[in-house]
C-alpha cells in the first residue's frame, strides 16, 4: 500500500484534491463536472488516483456518494477502454471537439499552463525581455511575448515580477493579465496574488519599487496608479482603497510565511499552497491569532510549531489530510 502510494505523481495528485475540493464545495456548475470527466478519462494515472483518494477519504468525504459511485463507475469503465490505448501511445489522446471543451476551462488552463509550480515549489524565470517572473508555490502562467505585447498572464497563485526597461524594439509595457483585469508595470518590482481558483475573485497587488497601474476588466471602471510601498485589492468591477504594504506580502520570495496577529484560519489556508494535500481548520479555533516568521522549506516542523504555541493539537487522518483542532484536555 505505501510503495503503491509514493508512486502517485504529486502533480497529480493536487489536481485530484483540487478536483475533491471543487465538487464537493457546493458551487460545482455542470460544465465543472463536463471538465471533471474530461479529466479522469484523460489518462489512467487520474483515474487511478482519483480512486485511491476516494478510498483514503472514505467517510470524510463531503461528496454525495451517489456522485461518488457515479465518478467510480466511469473511471474504472473508462480505464479499461482506454488503457492499452493512451499506454501506446504514451501521451494524451481526445478528440478535438471535447480538447477545444477542456481547453477552454479555467480547470485546464491551469493544468496545461506553459509554467507551473507544484505545492512547495518556487520558480523564478527570466522572460524574453530580460524581465524576471518568480512564481509562489501552486502557481501558473502563460507567457506571451511578441513585438507589440508584453504580457504574463496570471492563472492562480501568485507572482513577483522585476520588470526590465522598455526597449525601442518592443515599447510595449508589461503588464500581468488575471481573469479580473490587467497590472501594467511602469518600471518596477510587484507581486500578484490571486484568491479565487477557478472562478472571478479579488486580486492583491503589492509594490515594492517603481510603479503599476492597475485596471479592472469592466469597461468604465477606474485603473489607479500604485507607487512603492502601497499595495491594494481589486476584482473584476473595482479597485479598493490604497494601503501600506505589508512585510509579508513578499515573504515567500524569500522562502518565509510572516504572520502579523493573523487568524489560524487564514494562516493554515496560506500554509496549505506550500503543502500537498488538504489542511483542515476546525471552526472552534479558526479565530485564534498566531505571530511568527516561520520556513516554508518545512510545513510540518511549522505545524509542530503551532499546536506549541496555541491550544491545538495536529490530527493527520491521512498523509495527505490534516486537521488544525482544540487541544483535548484529558
Amino acid at each position: 500500500m505505501n510503495s503503491q502510494a509514493t508512486q502517485i505523481p504529486e502533480a497529480v495528485l493536487d489536481q485530484a484534491l483540487e478536483w475533491q475540493v471543487t465538487l464537493s464545495s457546493g458551487e460545482c456548475s455542470e460544465q465543472d463536472k463536463e471538465a471533471f470527466k474530461l479529466w479522469l478519462i484523460a489518462h489512467p494515472t487520474h483515474a487511478e488516483t482519483w480512486n485511491k483518494l476516494t478510498d483514503n477519504l472514505g467517510k470524510l468525504s463531503k461528496i454525495p456518494a451517489a456522485l461518488t459511485r457515479n465518478v467510480q463507475h466511469l473511471a474504472n469503465q473508462e480505464l479499461q477502454r482506454r488503457r492499452q490505448w493512451l499506454k501506446s501511445v504514451g501521451a494524451l489522446l481526445i478528440t478535438g471537439t471535447s480538447a477545444f471543451a477542456l481547453s477552454n476551462t479555467p480547470q485546464s488552463k491551469i493544468h496545461l499552463a506553459q509554467y507551473r509550480t507544484t505545492k512547495g515549489e518556487i520558480r523564478t524565470l527570466e522572460l524574453p525581455d530580460g524581465s524576471s517572473l518568480t512564481l509562489n508555490s501552486a502557481s501558473a502562467v502563460g507567457i506571451h511575448f511578441t513585438s507589440q505585447v508584453r504580457e504574463v498572464v496570471l492563472h492562480t497563485g501568485e507572482i513577483q515580477l522585476l520588470s526590465a526597461k522598455q526597449s525601442s524594439t518592443n515599447p510595449a509595457p508589461l503588464q500581468v493579465r488575471v481573469r479580473e483585469g490587467v497590472t501594467r508595470a511602469i518600471g518596477t518590482r510587484f507581486t500578484v496574488k490571486r484568491h479565487s481558483h477557478y472562478s472571478l475573485g479579488s486580486v492583491d497587488v503589492a509594490v515594492q519599487e517603481g510603479m503599476v497601474e492597475v485596471s479592472p476588466k469592466i469597461l468604465g471602471a477606474q485603473p489607479l496608479r500604485l507607487k512603492a510601498g502601497e499595495a491594494v485589492q481589486f476584482d473584476s468591477h473595482k479597485v479598493g482603497t490604497p494601503a501600506t504594504i505589508k512585510n509579508s506580502a513578499h515573504a515567500w520570495t524569500k522562502g518565509l510565511l510572516i504572520a502579523e496577529r493573523q487568524s489560524l484560519c487564514n494562516f493554515l489556508k496560506e500554509l496549505q499552497r506550500h503543502r500537498p494535500g488538504v489542511i483542515r481548520c476546525d471552526p472552534a479555533v479558526a479565530d485564534l491569532l498566531i505571530s511568527g516568521v516561520f520556513p516554508l522549506n518545512n510545513t510540518d516542523y511549522v505545524l509542530e510549531t503551532v499546536a506549541n504555541t496555541l491550544p491545538v493539537q495536529i490530527r493527520q487522518l491521512t498523509p495527505y489530510w490534516t486537521i488544525v483542532e482544540h487541544r483535548s484536555v484529558h
